[in-house]
């Protein structure tokens, strides 16, 4: 079952290597950063894409955030590239794969502190 779930993640990334105009860092980030999601359904006893719901994604964004997986706290730049890899993970599953839910849709990437920094500049 994991096997299915490993397998998914090899066909996106062959097809990323086909369609992907970012650097090999980017290939390598979201094949890490999708990987590290894939541990954590296993962990949860998840085998089918399908079966991941908006409940799982925040608990695991909720851990990753923090440190809980990973080891350390995520700035918001890596924070909002681990979405973005789920995101492009899961537009695939949904139209190559028969994967009918996409519950990485509900989350939005945070705001930059670079932004917030910049507008308080200018509005002085």
């Amino acid at each position: 079952m994991a096997r299915d779930l490993n397998k998914s993640l090899d066909n996106y990334l062959k097809h990323l290597d086909l369609t992907m105009t970012g650097s090999t860092s980017t290939y390598d980030s979201y094949n890490r950063d999708i990987s590290r999601f894939i541990d954590f359904l296993i962990e949860n006893e998840v085998f089918d894409f399908n079966d991941v719901s908006k409940e799982l994604v925040m608990d695991y964004l909720t851990k990753l955030k923090s440190g809980i997986i990973g080891g350390q706290k995520l700035s918001n730049s890596s924070f909002s590239r681990n979405l973005s890899a789920l995101r492009s993970f899961y537009r695939y599953l949904n139209k190559y794969e028969k994967v009918e839910v996409n519950p990485i849709k509900a989350f939005k990437n945070p705001k930059s502190e670079r932004t917030r920094e910049f507008l308080k500049r200018i509005l002085k």
